[in-house]
């Protein structure tokens, strides 16, 4: 378990100030640097072809951000945001070197006949420099930079004063992988009385290609072949991959049951096409570039999965008296993957469904022994990960705080409190681990 040790080191700042009732500013901005221990595969051409490799990865970066933002009395506003992020990241395996910058604007403004309607733009640029740092892993071309513009409108209607409501609204999007394409979504809320609110809501969703499956080539070593050859697979980049798309249908309902006890109900339904397949291409054939010659089985990420994810929370609170709420909840989940029709993926679909827990338990206790001491204990249960040979686990958080003056405040948390470790995705162990904080505001 040495290999997931990290260290890290971080300075930040922030400044906010404002020259009248109307302007805010703000500017904030990090540094760090850190050494991550990871256990990455290590796939090359030459032998030993495989490896396993436990490693620190250095990581570094810095970034700045700046907002100003105008109101006015009646409600108004408008935003403008800014930012530029670096980040250096060197693995056993990969290397990504990146610079990014961000645009967003954004107004918000009521109009006749209780709307309130926002809309935004936004525009991002990221120019990132992956040079191969193994043969088995690579962007070919290794220098790019992804582009990314939106545009958004949202519209609050309030169809009866207090008791039913409608938002609609949609999202555009474009990047150098896709053309225009829209995320429509709608939202119905009705309160037919002070101590219950139902609600109902539709949303298409998109998730758009990416470097990960227009310039990406990862291999795998699959042993040897007849006629002793080194026998290897290769995903290669796939320009015509298209985005995965989802259309959600929601239904929520939340209830005063009595003065001091609400609970929560939710249920959804989703649909999803075009989604992410690892498909074989050809049969294989003996390859002599990159050298040594070997067998090579070719393939590609895909669309070639579609499905179904259906499921629903419970979630109650009980504000036991005015020192003590408790909170529970549980949550269900049914996947459904398929393969579509012509599909040419080769298994992907039981590890992905296999990688998201069917039921997941929480509950939460929060008592303020007095003004200055609070007391938070949570429980966890998550259920098994079978896509992930992940078995299901229990464990429990804990924190005591201390507010010694109304800018101070000590505090010790504990987190994983029930075992040394336990895996929560994949093979990786997660440690018991108590720490001290100190938090300090002016």
């Amino acid at each position: 378990m040495n290999y997931d040790r990290w260290r890290a080191a971080q300075v930040g700042f922030r400044m906010d100030w404002n020259t009248n009732n109307r302007d805010t500013f703000n500017l904030h901005g990090d540094i760090y640097d850190e050494g991550t221990g990871e256990s990455v595969a290590v796939i090359t051409y030459a032998p030993p072809y495989s490896q396993v490799v436990n490693s620190t990865a250095p990581l570094s970066g810095w970034n700045l951000t700046g907002q100003w933002k105008r109101s006015s009395s009646a409600g108004d506003d408008l935003q403008l945001e800014a930012y530029v992020d670096r980040t250096n990241r060197q693995e056993a395996n990969f290397s990504d070197i990146r610079n990014t910058f961000d645009v967003d604007f954004l107004e918000r403004f009521h109009l006749p006949g209780r709307q309130e309607l926002s809309w935004g733009l936004g525009a991002r640029a990221s120019k990132g420099d992956d040079k191969p740092v193994i043969t088995g892993l690579e962007f070919l071309p290794s220098n790019r930079t992804d582009e990314l513009f939106t545009g958004f409108f949202n519209d609050e209607i309030g169809l009866i004063s207090n008791r039913l409501s409608l938002s609609v609204g949609t999202k555009l999007l474009k990047t150098n992988y896709t053309g225009f394409q829209l995320e429509p979504s709608g939202r119905l809320l009705w309160t037919p009385t002070a101590k219950q609110s139902l609600w109902a809501a539709f949303t298409h969703a998109l998730r758009t290609p990416s470097d990960g499956e227009d310039d990406f080539y990862l291999s795998g070593y699959v042993g040897t072949a007849p006629g002793g050859l080194p026998f290897f697979a290769r995903f290669n980049a796939n320009r015509n991959f298209h985005s995965e798309e989802l259309n959600g249908y929601e239904l929520g309902y939340r209830r005063l049951v009595a003065g001091n006890v609400y609970i929560d109900l939710a249920a959804f339904y989703n649909h999803y096409g075009d989604l992410f397949s690892e498909d074989i291409t050809g049969a294989p054939y003996i390859e002599t570039n990159p050298a040594p010659t070997h067998v090579l089985l070719p393939a590609e990420f895909g669309n070639g999965l579609f499905g179904t994810t259906v499921g629903g929370e419970i979630a109650p609170e009980w504000k036991v008296t005015d020192r003590w709420r408790l909170r529970a909840s549980y949550s269900f989940l049914q996947m459904e993957l398929k393969k579509g029709t012509g599909s040419l993926d080769i298994g992907t679909a039981p590890g992905i469904g296999g990688s998201s827990p069917r039921h997941q338990v929480l509950l939460q206790s929060s008592f303020d022994i007095s003004k200055a001491f609070n007391l938070d204990l949570a429980y966890r249960y998550v259920s098994v990960l079978p896509g992930q040979m992940t078995p299901s686990y229990s464990t429990a958080d804990a924190r005591f705080a201390w507010q010694m003056k109304s800018h101070l405040q000590l505090s010790v948390v504990g987190n994983n409190l029930f075992q040394p470790y336990h895996a929560e995705f994949g093979p990786v162990g997660i440690k018991r681990s108590v720490y001290g904080q100190i938090a300090w505001k002016r």
